[in-house]
Protein backbone atom coordinates (compact mmCIF):
# COMPACT_ATOMS: atom_id res chain seq x y z
CA UNK A 1 0.00 0.00 0.00
CA UNK A 2 1.57 3.42 -0.32
CA UNK A 3 0.98 6.10 1.18
CA UNK A 4 -1.49 8.87 0.34
CA UNK A 5 1.31 11.43 0.64
CA UNK A 6 3.24 10.07 -2.00
CA UNK A 7 0.07 9.85 -4.23
CA UNK A 8 -0.46 13.59 -3.47
CA UNK A 9 2.05 15.81 -6.29
CA UNK A 10 1.39 18.74 -4.49
CA UNK A 11 3.11 17.08 -1.27
CA UNK A 12 6.41 17.20 -2.67
CA UNK A 13 6.81 20.82 -2.97
CA UNK A 14 7.41 22.70 0.06
CA UNK A 15 5.88 25.64 -0.64
CA UNK A 16 2.39 23.28 -0.80
CA UNK A 17 2.24 23.95 3.33
CA UNK A 18 2.59 27.95 3.11
CA UNK A 19 -0.47 27.62 0.49
CA UNK A 20 -2.29 25.70 2.03
CA UNK A 21 -2.16 27.78 5.70
CA UNK A 22 -2.66 30.75 3.07
CA UNK A 23 -5.64 29.52 2.11
CA UNK A 24 -7.10 28.42 5.51
CA UNK A 25 -6.21 31.83 6.32
CA UNK A 26 -8.22 33.02 3.33
CA UNK A 27 -10.92 30.78 4.09
CA UNK A 28 -11.36 32.37 7.91
CA UNK A 29 -11.57 35.63 6.72
CA UNK A 30 -14.27 34.74 4.13
CA UNK A 31 -16.15 32.79 7.01
CA UNK A 32 -15.77 36.28 9.32
CA UNK A 33 -16.49 38.73 6.80
CA UNK A 34 -20.01 36.39 5.55
CA UNK A 35 -20.67 36.20 9.02
CA UNK A 36 -20.66 40.37 9.49
CA UNK A 37 -22.14 40.53 6.26
CA UNK A 38 -24.80 38.46 7.95
CA UNK A 39 -24.99 40.59 11.03
CA UNK A 40 -25.37 44.10 9.45
CA UNK A 41 -28.07 42.72 6.80
CA UNK A 42 -30.42 41.49 9.54
CA UNK A 43 -29.34 44.98 11.76
CA UNK A 44 -30.29 46.98 8.55
CA UNK A 45 -33.62 44.62 8.25
CA UNK A 46 -34.42 44.97 11.78
CA UNK A 47 -34.03 48.81 11.65
CA UNK A 48 -36.05 48.89 8.30
CA UNK A 49 -39.06 47.37 9.13
CA UNK A 50 -39.02 49.09 12.60
CA UNK A 51 -38.95 52.22 10.81
CA UNK A 52 -41.46 51.37 8.16
CA UNK A 53 -44.03 50.50 10.75
CA UNK A 54 -43.64 53.17 12.78
CA UNK A 55 -44.25 55.66 9.71
CA UNK A 56 -47.00 53.28 9.19
CA UNK A 57 -48.45 53.91 12.40
CA UNK A 58 -48.23 57.30 12.57
CA UNK A 59 -50.81 58.11 9.77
Amino acid sequence: MMSTDLLNPLNSFPLYDTVKQMTKRMIEMLEMFAMAGVFVWLFIAIIGTTAYFARKSKK
